[in-house]
Protein backbone atom coordinates (compact mmCIF):
# COMPACT_ATOMS: atom_id res chain seq x y z
CA UNK A 1 0.00 0.00 0.00
CA UNK A 2 1.01 3.54 -0.65
CA UNK A 3 0.84 5.18 2.53
CA UNK A 4 -0.77 8.68 2.43
CA UNK A 5 -0.79 11.16 5.69
CA UNK A 6 -4.12 9.34 7.08
CA UNK A 7 -2.83 5.98 6.72
CA UNK A 8 0.71 7.07 8.38
CA UNK A 9 -1.49 8.64 11.39
CA UNK A 10 -3.17 5.43 12.22
CA UNK A 11 -0.11 3.37 11.95
CA UNK A 12 1.17 5.88 14.92
CA UNK A 13 -2.07 6.16 16.94
CA UNK A 14 -4.05 2.99 16.28
CA UNK A 15 -3.60 0.05 19.01
CA UNK A 16 -3.90 -3.86 18.88
CA UNK A 17 -7.67 -3.22 19.66
CA UNK A 18 -8.46 -0.34 17.02
CA UNK A 19 -12.10 -0.34 15.92
CA UNK A 20 -12.95 -0.94 12.44
CA UNK A 21 -14.86 2.28 12.15
CA UNK A 22 -11.60 3.92 12.76
CA UNK A 23 -9.45 1.82 10.70
CA UNK A 24 -11.74 2.47 7.99
CA UNK A 25 -11.73 6.18 8.20
CA UNK A 26 -8.15 6.18 7.86
CA UNK A 27 -8.35 3.49 4.52
CA UNK A 28 -11.16 4.91 3.15
CA UNK A 29 -9.18 5.53 -0.38
CA UNK A 30 -7.39 2.13 -0.44
CA UNK A 31 -7.56 -0.22 -2.99
CA UNK A 32 -6.73 -3.38 -1.28
CA UNK A 33 -8.40 -5.82 -4.16
CA UNK A 34 -5.23 -4.04 -5.91
CA UNK A 35 -2.76 -3.30 -3.92
CA UNK A 36 -3.17 -5.76 -1.10
CA UNK A 37 -0.11 -5.24 1.08
CA UNK A 38 0.61 -7.15 3.93
CA UNK A 39 -1.91 -5.58 5.91
CA UNK A 40 -4.60 -8.38 8.10
CA UNK A 41 -7.57 -7.66 9.63
CA UNK A 42 -8.97 -10.41 11.99
CA UNK A 43 -11.83 -10.60 14.71
CA UNK A 44 -11.91 -9.45 18.12
CA UNK A 45 -12.37 -12.00 20.53
CA UNK A 46 -12.86 -11.07 23.97
CA UNK A 47 -13.38 -14.33 25.43
CA UNK A 48 -11.15 -16.81 27.58
CA UNK A 49 -7.76 -17.77 25.81
CA UNK A 50 -6.69 -21.38 25.82
CA UNK A 51 -3.67 -22.99 24.58
CA UNK A 52 -3.84 -26.82 23.78
CA UNK A 53 -0.56 -29.25 23.88
CA UNK A 54 -1.74 -32.33 21.48
CA UNK A 55 0.46 -35.45 20.78
CA UNK A 56 -0.16 -37.32 18.00
CA UNK A 57 1.04 -40.76 16.35
CA UNK A 58 2.49 -41.52 12.97
CA UNK A 59 -0.86 -42.07 11.79
CA UNK A 60 -1.64 -38.45 12.61
CA UNK A 61 -4.65 -38.76 14.68
CA UNK A 62 -4.47 -37.36 18.54
CA UNK A 63 -3.19 -39.85 21.48
CA UNK A 64 -4.41 -36.66 24.22
CA UNK A 65 -5.18 -33.26 23.75
CA UNK A 66 -4.57 -31.32 27.47
CA UNK A 67 -5.89 -27.88 27.68
CA UNK A 68 -4.63 -24.79 29.46
CA UNK A 69 -6.46 -21.61 29.85
CA UNK A 70 -3.98 -18.90 29.83
CA UNK A 71 -5.00 -16.01 32.29
CA UNK A 72 -1.88 -13.78 31.25
CA UNK A 73 1.25 -13.81 28.51
CA UNK A 74 3.97 -12.40 27.71
CA UNK A 75 5.34 -11.99 24.45
CA UNK A 76 3.79 -15.69 23.65
CA UNK A 77 4.68 -17.33 26.93
CA UNK A 78 2.14 -18.25 30.23
CA UNK A 79 2.95 -16.26 32.88
CA UNK A 80 -0.22 -17.26 34.84
CA UNK A 81 -2.45 -20.51 33.20
CA UNK A 82 -4.23 -23.36 34.77
CA UNK A 83 -4.53 -27.05 33.44
CA UNK A 84 -8.28 -26.80 32.92
CA UNK A 85 -11.05 -29.60 31.61
CA UNK A 86 -12.92 -27.77 28.83
CA UNK A 87 -14.69 -30.65 26.39
CA UNK A 88 -15.50 -28.39 23.58
CA UNK A 89 -11.49 -26.52 23.56
CA UNK A 90 -10.20 -30.13 23.72
CA UNK A 91 -12.78 -31.01 21.00
CA UNK A 92 -12.16 -28.57 18.27
CA UNK A 93 -8.50 -28.86 19.32
CA UNK A 94 -8.46 -32.83 17.95
CA UNK A 95 -10.32 -32.20 15.13
CA UNK A 96 -8.16 -29.18 13.69
CA UNK A 97 -4.78 -31.84 14.55
CA UNK A 98 -6.62 -35.06 13.42
CA UNK A 99 -7.72 -33.12 10.29
CA UNK A 100 -4.05 -31.64 9.53
CA UNK A 101 -2.44 -34.96 10.22
CA UNK A 102 0.00 -33.52 12.38
CA UNK A 103 2.69 -35.43 14.25
CA UNK A 104 4.28 -36.06 17.45
CA UNK A 105 3.48 -32.44 19.52
CA UNK A 106 2.04 -29.37 18.44
CA UNK A 107 0.30 -26.92 20.52
CA UNK A 108 -2.96 -24.72 19.12
CA UNK A 109 -4.24 -21.70 20.51
CA UNK A 110 -7.83 -20.54 21.05
CA UNK A 111 -9.78 -17.65 22.15
CA UNK A 112 -13.31 -17.45 22.75
CA UNK A 113 -15.80 -14.98 20.73
CA UNK A 114 -18.54 -12.86 22.15
CA UNK A 115 -21.09 -16.10 21.69
CA UNK A 116 -18.57 -18.49 23.73
CA UNK A 117 -17.63 -20.12 20.93
CA UNK A 118 -13.85 -21.18 20.74
CA UNK A 119 -12.29 -20.13 17.72
CA UNK A 120 -8.65 -21.16 16.44
CA UNK A 121 -5.94 -18.09 17.05
CA UNK A 122 -2.50 -20.35 15.52
CA UNK A 123 -0.87 -23.92 15.43
CA UNK A 124 2.44 -24.15 16.47
CA UNK A 125 3.88 -27.66 15.26
CA UNK A 126 6.59 -28.11 17.99
CA UNK A 127 6.50 -28.60 21.50
CA UNK A 128 5.31 -25.27 23.54
CA UNK A 129 6.83 -23.21 26.03
CA UNK A 130 4.61 -23.67 28.84
CA UNK A 131 5.12 -27.82 27.99
CA UNK A 132 6.48 -27.98 31.96
CA UNK A 133 2.97 -27.18 33.18
CA UNK A 134 1.71 -30.33 30.97
CA UNK A 135 4.36 -32.74 32.50
CA UNK A 136 3.16 -31.53 35.89
CA UNK A 137 -0.06 -32.41 35.39
CA UNK A 138 1.18 -35.90 34.75
CA UNK A 139 0.94 -36.12 31.08
CA UNK A 140 4.49 -36.39 29.36
CA UNK A 141 4.28 -35.35 26.34
CA UNK A 142 8.03 -35.79 25.65
CA UNK A 143 8.10 -39.56 26.66
CA UNK A 144 5.01 -40.16 24.67
CA UNK A 145 6.58 -38.08 21.22
CA UNK A 146 9.70 -40.82 21.74
CA UNK A 147 7.74 -43.77 22.15
CA UNK A 148 6.05 -42.70 18.67
CA UNK A 149 9.07 -42.38 17.07
CA UNK A 150 10.26 -46.00 18.09
CA UNK A 151 6.82 -47.59 17.03
CA UNK A 152 5.91 -48.24 20.49
CA UNK A 153 2.22 -48.62 21.89
CA UNK A 154 1.54 -44.82 23.21
CA UNK A 155 -1.83 -44.75 25.79
CA UNK A 156 -3.36 -41.22 27.24
CA UNK A 157 -2.08 -40.91 30.83
CA UNK A 158 -3.93 -39.26 33.69
CA UNK A 159 -4.18 -35.66 33.58
CA UNK A 160 -4.89 -33.41 37.05
CA UNK A 161 -5.66 -29.96 36.81
CA UNK A 162 -3.09 -27.33 38.39
CA UNK A 163 -1.97 -24.04 37.85
CA UNK A 164 1.14 -22.00 36.88
CA UNK A 165 2.21 -18.62 37.46
CA UNK A 166 5.46 -17.19 36.95
CA UNK A 167 7.63 -14.33 36.39
CA UNK A 168 9.02 -13.04 33.14
CA UNK A 169 12.14 -11.86 34.90
CA UNK A 170 13.75 -12.54 37.91
CA UNK A 171 12.83 -11.52 41.13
Amino acid sequence: LKHTDNKELFWKQSSMQDSLENFLYYFKDANFAEEPGELLIEEFLPGAEYSVDTISGLDGKVIQAVVRQRFASVGGMALHAEVVDHEDVRKEAVKLADGLGLLYINNIQFKRDETGKPCIMEINPRVPGTICLTLRSGVNMPYMALRVAKGQTVTPMPCKPLGVVRYYTGV
